[in-house]
């Protein structure tokens, strides 16, 4: 218990401490310009595309490492637990980013562009545990939106564990995450 305290007080530390000045970004005028203004206005918005459909099959666009890399740097600095995996798994008709490691697991909506290709994570907010039991869940401690728009950011709310873990949910004014 004293762990689950002690974890969920430094992840808020993290939250509070994060802000636009300490964030740098270099960006490249050399790629197409038209893509590069959506995916700017995406990134804005709290989206981040992750991935495709093929032939009905998810297929990873980002750069994993970086997604990996990211998540640990802006949420879990300094946490003995880190994320060393990252999925994109469809569960009852919805997408999820799955960022797990050892001790804990982190997730994030992903939805469906309007071209029915393109997988976006909503990347504003997230939801995690290191409960072991929940760990194990296939649909605990997952993002979960019953209004509309899905995704927006602070919206929504956290699935319950079902053996009454400890779930957090984590909204950012920036995204948790990079590819």
């Amino acid at each position: 218990m004293k762990k689950s305290i002690a974890f969920l007080a430094l992840l808020m530390l993290v939250i509070l401490s994060c802000s636009d000045e300490n964030t740098n970004v270099t960006e490249s005028n050399s790629e197409v310009p038209a893509k590069k203004a959506i995916t700017n206005e995406d990134k804005l918005n709290g989206w981040v595309n992750v991935g495709k459909l093929e032939n009905d099959r998810i297929v990873f666009t980002a750069n994993k490492k970086n997604l990996i890399n990211s998540l640990n740097d802006n949420l879990l600095m300094g946490k003995e637990a880190y994320v060393n995996e990252v999925t994109i798994e469809r569960i009852k008709d919805f997408y999820y980013l799955l960022f797990s490691g050892e001790k804990i697991r982190v997730t994030f909506y992903v939805q469906l562009s309007d071209d029915g290709v393109t997988l976006r994570a909503a990347a504003k907010t997230s939801c995690s545990t290191s409960d072991p039991g929940c760990l194990q869940e296939e649909l605990g401690c997952i993002p979960q939106y019953s209004d509309t728009p899905a995704g927006q950011s602070g919206i929504g709310t956290c699935t319950e564990c079902s053996n009454g873990g400890t779930c957090t949910k984590m909204v950012s004014g920036d995204t948790q995450i990079n590819p």
